[in-house]
């Protein structure tokens, strides 16, 4: 049953958001001009990962923050959220599927990211690179944007103003993250706020492999370990908010 829901979510999911015009500018248009800023400002190619790669996996970051809480924000617009609710799936599976449905939607900005940088900019990829490195990466910095939207999913139910939430949360955990500058250039403090997010780690791993340091397991298996704590606190808060809203009958804070 909840493996079917979580498909069924998904597949809406896909069918509704690619026919949103502002999501196809978000995962075509948008990584060409990140991947354009990038070039140019950073211009030596010992920093090509954040034009080749980095622009793109800014963008998977930014697809599943865009539809954690622009999903939220329908589901209450459209009066269509008590029902999902009331269901015998609980609704963080629901959710999941979701968010797993924009992890695949992000991995389109890779692509695009990659190919713009290639074929339009001139970057290239270093000799030593590791394809299979990149690869889990990649895939792991994927998987941590689903595990911290997943959570943020769960946060947003209960507000209203999850478009404001959005786009408060959306460049702070971007730089955090160390996609677009490195988190060595970033302050003490924010350093270690970043060593909590499996993205942060996904990242590095992501750099070590375009460096030609293989597959780093290191950041790989802390970005994993960190992935699954959001996950695991994402199902608890849903438990917690599941209570509280059959206890006052009503989605909201106060």
């Amino acid at each position: 049953m909840s493996s079917r829901a979580a498909l069924s979510s998904l597949r809406i999911h896909l069918r509704n958001t690619l026919v949103r015009p502002l999501y196809q500018v978000m995962i075509l248009v948008q990584p060409v001009m990140m991947a354009t800023l990038a070039h140019y400002v950073y211009r030596d190619a010992s920093d090509s990962f954040y034009v080749v790669l980095g622009s793109g996996m800014s963008g998977m970051w930014m697809a599943t923050a865009f539809s954690s809480a622009g999903d939220i924000g329908r589901e209450r617009g459209n009066g269509t959220i008590q029902p999902v609710m009331v269901a015998e799936v609980p609704i963080w599976v629901v959710f999941a599927g979701r968010t797993f449905g924009a992890l695949l939607l992000s991995a389109i900005p890779v692509c695009v990211s990659m190919l713009f940088s290639v074929l339009i900019l001139g970057r290239r990829f270093p000799d030593g690179a590791s394809a299979p490195g990149l690869l889990l990466a990649v895939v792991v910095f994927g998987l941590g944007c689903h595990a911290l939207g997943l959570l943020l999913s769960n946060l947003f139910l209960l507000s209203r103003r999850t478009v404001v939430l959005q786009n408060f949360l959306e460049w702070p955990l971007l730089i955090t993250s160390g996609v677009i500058i490195p988190v060595s250039a970033l302050p003490e403090a924010l350093r270690r706020l970043a060593s909590a997010l499996p993205m942060r780690w996904g990242a590095e791993a992501a750099a070590r492999a375009y460096g030609g340091g293989g597959i780093a397991w290191g950041p790989i298996g802390l970005a994993l370990l960190l992935t699954a704590a959001y996950v695991t606190a994402s199902v608890l808060l849903w438990r917690l908010i599941e209570r509280r809203v059959r206890v006052t009958a009503s989605l909201d804070l106060a």
